[in-house]
């Protein structure tokens, strides 16, 4: 099919396809309970995931949130875990930032990650195997030997696609296992037959680059389904006038006026709560018509009109610092879990650490008891306890931990080495200070974990998902370039061309390290000890001029270099006992 004349015949990959974590949203909830999901179910899942961040280890904690990480960060976080490099501060600090965020979004938004769930691009099924009411998700993992596994899922599972609002967006189908489709691996694979695509019927999505949430946790299977919304766009209004710049102009400035998709967002929210019908109110069943009616208002023309619709008051989930609006506590799903999680909330101030004492005086952050219970945070090495959840608004500092640097990185290196380390690293902090201006993120865990000072106020000004992932982009370019420059530039050959997001953990050239390893290793450990040389030079400055990621750019030399360190120890200690 030719959509229109064009001289450029290159293929062009947006997104390929990848296992993306799953979690439940204010709208999924409201319109998974509106198919007869308990309540109970929600609650519950909410609870495990405080419990978890209460008592997982790093290594488990990373598995299962670590997607607000770029991939490069979360592997070399990983690694760091991997080779009990766990008293180091930049693993703390993403820990205590990771668990702090998790918290902060089950408080806001009923973020609520579901294990037996994920996100996943939808395919059209080429070999017409599957039935309507069929698809077909093979999902790739990992198991605890860090080995690369793909499970075909079986069974009823719940399907959605964000947005969300007529309670016909959600859908039950059935995964079956057919081998010929084995190859399609996390990606959800729709049938060709039927009455009606699935995706259509899905927020009437279709498949150009759709992401659609699958879950197979059998408690969010919903007992009822219903028919979806017809979602059928009206015929375009032509108002071309023949200057083509002109209606252009027109267009975008229509656009501008008739945009109500927040207000309808907003609308639809607080009067499936406050009516008793919820989202089969006839109110948010009109809602939902006008969102689609906004969506395609920039192919369409035709205007979503919410005149007759008004909302006089608002649920206690929805309230916003400063606003006067009329504000009730709601008694339904979304209003029990959203008080339940504030009374849990914990909101960690992780500023830059102490590094004068030679020990840690804790694992990882001061526990505070909250509604969710108490308990010890300790944990033991080589795994990193996580905070226990604690009362709403308390803030927990960390600034007070002791940490110590890990002998086995500290190795006799060249005045040369230590001087290019004292320059790298001066470059690297003000590249990270202003990336946190310019992006609005108060210190370095928060820019890692893509933290905006808006996200923490309730009120962010620009699409969280788009913001952040704007903001590991460019992180992760920062990383990859400062890897390959300063780094490999003075050493080995390295590429200083590299800006991908996963280049400075894939880019490694086993010839160069075998000719270079001692130089690389060296340089390592300047880069390691210069760290902290420099931030315990800056002991007065703010939490904002931390720099503990600085050193761990080399991630996988310094993995090298420990492990080297480990094996002559434990060499050493065989050799004594003769």
């Amino acid at each position: 099919m030719d959509k229109f004349d064009c001289k450029h015949d290159q293929l062009e990959v947006i997104r390929a396809s990848e296992y993306s974590p799953g979690f439940l949203n204010r709208q999924l909830i409201l319109l998974l309970s509106t198919g007869g999901v308990p309540d109970t179910v929600f609650i519950q899942l909410q609870d495990d995931i405080v419990e978890d961040i209460r008592k997982q280890d790093a290594a488990q904690l990373l598995k299962e949130h670590g997607s607000r990480f770029p991939r490069n960060v979360l592997h070399c976080l990983t690694e760091m875990v991997r080779n009990k490099l766990t008293m180091e501060p930049f693993l703390h600090q993403s820990i205590a930032s990771l668990a702090s965020v998790t918290l902060q979004d089950l408080c806001s938004r009923s973020r609520i990650p579901v294990k037996k769930a994920g996100f996943f691009l939808g395919v059209m099924d080429e070999e017409r195997i599957l039935n309507y009411g069929q698809v077909f998700l093979s999902v790739r993992s990992q198991s605890q030997s860090g080995m690369s596994r793909v499970d075909v899922i079986t069974g009823a599972v719940v399907v959605g696609k964000n947005p969300c609002y007529h309670p016909g967006d959600i859908r039950v189908l059935e995964c079956v296992d057919v081998p010929a489709l084995h190859h399609l691996v996390d990606c959800i694979v729709f049938p060709q037959r039927g009455h009606r695509p699935h995706p259509n019927e899905c927020s009437g999505s279709d498949l150009d680059g759709d992401m659609y949430f699958v879950s197979w946790d059998k408690r969010l299977i919903p007992p009822l389904m219903y028919e979806p919304m017809d979602y059928t766009p009206p015929a375009p209004i032509h108002r071309a006038t023949g200057r083509v710049v002109v209606d252009m102009a027109n267009h975008f400035v229509d656009f501008l006026k008739s945009d109500e998709l927040g207000i309808i967002s907003n609308s639809h929210l607080a009067l499936s709560d406050s009516s008793a019908d919820g989202a089969l109110s006839a109110e948010c069943l009109e809602l939902a018509r006008l969102n689609s009616l906004a969506v395609d208002y920039p192919k369409t023309g035709v205007p979503a009109v919410m005149d007759h619709i008004t909302v006089n008051q608002y649920p206690d989930f929805m309230q916003k610092p400063g606003s006067r609006q009329k504000i009730y506590k709601s008694h339904k799903i979304l209003g029990r879990l959203y008080r339940a999680a504030c009374s849990g909330k914990t909101v960690v101030e992780t500023e830059r650490p102490s590094l004068a004492d030679s020990h840690i005086a804790a694992p990882v952050a001061s526990v505070v008891n909250g509604a969710h219970g108490g308990g010890g945070g300790g944990g033991h090495h080589p795994a990193v306890s996580v905070a226990d959840s604690c009362a709403a608004h308390q803030t927990v500092n960390i600034a007070s931990l002791h940490y110590h640097c890990d002998g086995d990185l500290m190795v006799d290196v060249s005045d040369q080495d230590v001087a290019d380390a004292r320059s790298s690293f001066k470059k690297y902090r003000k590249r990270l200070a202003s990336l946190m201006q310019s992006h609005g993120v108060k210190c370095e865990s928060d820019l890692f974990t893509a933290t905006f000072a808006s996200d923490q106020r309730g009120a962010p000004k620009t699409d969280r998902y788009d913001a952040r992932q704007r903001l590991h982009f460019e992180l992760s370019r920062v990383l990859s370039n400062f890897y390959e420059r300063e780094f490999l530039g003075s050493v080995g050959a390295g590429d200083a061309s590299a800006s991908s997001e996963s280049s400075h953990c894939e880019c490694f050239d086993e010839d160069d390290w075998l000719s270079n390893e001692k130089q690389y290793l060296a340089k390592a450990a300047a880069w390691y000890t210069v760290s902290y040389q420099q931030q315990l030079c800056s002991e007065g400055s703010s939490q904002k001029d931390a720099c503990h990621s600085f050193p761990w750019i080399a991630h996988r030399q310094l993995c090298v270099l420990k492990r080297k360190r480990a094996e002559e120890s434990r060499l050493f200690q065989a050799y004594s006992r003769y």
